[in-house]
């Protein structure tokens, strides 16, 4: 008896992680990939994204974390924002290039 559609792919990935377990002996993480890595993978896309429509990084910054925040500490003395948004970038960068390969493996 197939499961309903909605719960397929859920049983497929216990079914998955249940035969590695049993050949590997142990639980790994590639088949409990992080949630907040999702998130984190859009936030990365979007600085991105700002950088290649030619955005300033301040507008960045507004648009990823919040206007209030960017006032309070994008002049903070150790540029702790600004450089947050310049790492932001280059992940993406870097992922857009040629990391993207990591996805599709």
């Amino acid at each position: 008896v197939l499961p309903p559609p909605g719960l397929r792919r859920a049983r497929l990935q216990a079914v998955r992680r249940l035969v590695d377990l049993m050949r590997k002996g142990r639980l790994r993480l590639l088949h409990y990939p992080r949630e907040h890595s999702r998130a984190r993978l859009g936030y990365v896309l979007q600085a991105f994204d700002g950088e290649q429509a030619e955005v300033s990084h301040r507008d960045i910054a507004i648009a990823l974390v919040g206007r209030a925040r960017v006032e309070r500490e994008w002049h903070g003395s150790h540029n702790a924002l600004r450089d947050h948004v310049r790492k932001t970038i280059r992940r993406g960068r870097f992922l857009t290039e040629r990391g993207y390969r990591r996805f599709l493996t």
